[in-house]
């Protein structure tokens, strides 16, 4: 949509801002093999179908544009692109929630660090990863019995969702159950201490160089 006495959209007004306000932008296209896109270009006129051309060369020119082929991908994907922005946030809400609920610990807490057995998997489900969480007091020690509760943003699901550290270390295994999403991000909070992590597992379409199946 043009606004009147504007030769640009009010998406590219929108984009223009962000420029000049060096903002994070997240830009997600509809695919050009989707049905929708190829009845949209059937339907407009040359002259909008010339300049909604144009601004879409612009924005694939952008840092890490997306790309989508239906609405459920589409909020899928914006949910993914959104978890670096909201990470801090996140966390800061958490260790507020926690102080409430649990007996404010000696500072400093300690630390958490999620490590993934593997960091790219298929998509499909016919592969896994471990995701283990390593909780260590202020001098490195293991921390046992530390209850911890794992979630997760993507495409797939969590086995367990709540354990208690051994050792120092609690572990839950990703599966996916849909291919084509990108990435899911797996989460991990430490109940008592008010510690969170997050890792990163990234999905494959297609097997690929470097993938190796997890039994």
């Amino acid at each position: 949509t043009i606004p009147p006495d504007n030769h640009k959209s009010f998406t590219e007004i929108e984009y223009d801002e962000a420029l000049r306000r060096d903002m994070p932008r997240g830009l997600f296209l509809m695919d050009e093999l989707t049905q929708e896109w190829t009845a949209l270009g059937r339907d407009a006129d040359d002259s909008k179908w010339s300049k909604l051309a144009k601004l879409r060369d612009r924005f694939a020119t952008d840092y890490n544009p997306n790309y989508f082929d239906s609405p459920g991908d589409l909020g899928m994907k914006v949910a993914i692109a959104l978890i670096p922005e909201l990470e801090a946030e996140k966390r800061a809400a958490f260790a507020d929630a926690a102080s409430t609920l649990y007996a404010e610990p000696a500072k400093p807490r300690g630390s958490m660090k999620l490590i993934a057995q593997a960091s790219t998997i298929l998509g499909d489900g016919s592969e896994k990863s471990t995701i283990t969480a390593f909780v260590t007091d202020p001098d490195a020690n293991g921390i046992d019995d530390e209850p911890v509760l794992w979630s997760v943003i993507g495409p797939g699901y969590l086995d367990p969702i709540t354990t208690q550290t051994k050792y120092g270390a609690a572990s839950t295994v990703f599966t996916p159950i849909r291919s084509g999403l990108g990435a899911a991000y797996v989460y991990c909070w430490s109940l008592r201490l008010g510690l969170s992590a997050s890792v990163r597992i990234n999905l494959a379409s297609a097997r690929t160089p470097g993938v190796v199946p997890i039994a």
